[in-house]
């Protein structure tokens, strides 16, 4: 891959590498949300049906104030 590196310079842009592990930490994820150490319900402000998904990234948008956390349910499980 060939980068413009000036070009990057001089537009003040950056390329950062990350690399995410989540398989191993979801253990312990899922036994502090099993045991209630992690208040798991608490922590979903917001459910859309898949159908309103536009809605859904537009909330995320625009409400940062009340916005935590953001489930899309397939349409056919989801519940009101």
């Amino acid at each position: 891959m060939a980068l413009d590196t000036t070009a990057m310079h001089l537009g003040k842009q950056q390329l950062r590498a990350s690399f995410a592990s989540p398989a191993v930490y979801l253990p312990l994820a899922l036994e502090l949300l099993r045991n209630g150490t992690v208040p798991g319900r608490e922590l979903i402000s917001h459910r859309f049906p898949l159908s309103r998904l536009q809605d859904a990234l537009n909330l995320l948008r625009t409400d940062r104030e009340t916005t935590r956390k953001v489930i899309v349910i397939p349409d056919a499980r989801f519940v009101k």
